[in-house]
């Protein structure tokens, strides 16, 4: 592995996975909203894609976690298009220059890795007022498994990673007293350079 986009990389999580990457040694490049909507634009991601052809791990880090009562299809949108859509446009343009990088790979071992932040509330419902976050986290549970079913026959590797309970500014009423962003970072490229064909479809949890 030698290249990682990773998305939502202007703070929190992913600008220490950022970091991280770096001090290993790997070309690292990635967007933001600032970017042209970022992940729920899926040309925008496109050409991310092209622009990044050496890509061969994919971390799909964006995410927004707004609170609304489950009633309010409105938040449940936001949160959907980011967290399930943005996640399905980061692989619909990636993927077929995996692909390719996968056709062209010669020996043993994977040939691309796919990653996506997952949560504790895509397990089991969340906590009252977060209806919207906690569907889509679970909808990307399911997402994220068949995709692993699909890249299989490629030697690509999917996998959720849950990293627990953070202390970043996604949102800060649930946050508590969560782990240090540069902590999981740090846990997170150890995990994602790590990885083999048999952690295919698995949920890596982080922390509680």
């Amino acid at each position: 592995m030698s290249h990682v986009f990773i998305t939502g990389n202007s703070r929190g999580i992913g600008l220490a996975l950022s970091e991280e990457f770096q001090r290993s040694g790997l070309g690292v490049s990635g967007c933001s909203s600032k970017h042209s909507g970022g992940v729920v634009n899926l040309d925008a991601m496109r050409f991310f894609a092209a622009a990044n052809p050496e890509t061969n791990i994919l971390v799909c880090n964006a995410g927004v976690c707004l609170s609304g009562v489950a009633e309010d299809v409105s938040v449940l949108l936001q949160n959907l298009s980011v967290n399930l859509i943005g996640v399905a446009n980061s692989v619909a343009a990636f993927l077929p220059g995996l692909r390719v990088l996968a056709a062209n790979k010669v020996g043993d071992g994977i040939s691309f890795a796919i990653a996506a932040l997952g949560s504790g509330w895509g397990q089991s419902p969340g906590k009252a007022g977060f209806a919207a976050y906690s569907a889509s986290k679970h909808a990307l549970e399911g997402y994220m498994g068949v995709l692993a079913r699909e890249i299989a026959g490629d030697k690509g590797v999917a996998v959720v990673i849950d990293p627990g309970v953070v202390d970043t500014a996604l949102n800060p009423s649930i946050r508590t007293r969560g782990a240090k962003a540069d902590a999981v970072a740090k846990a997170m490229v150890e995990v994602l350079l790590g990885l083999k064909s048999s952690d295919n479809g698995r949920r890596i949890s982080l922390g509680s």
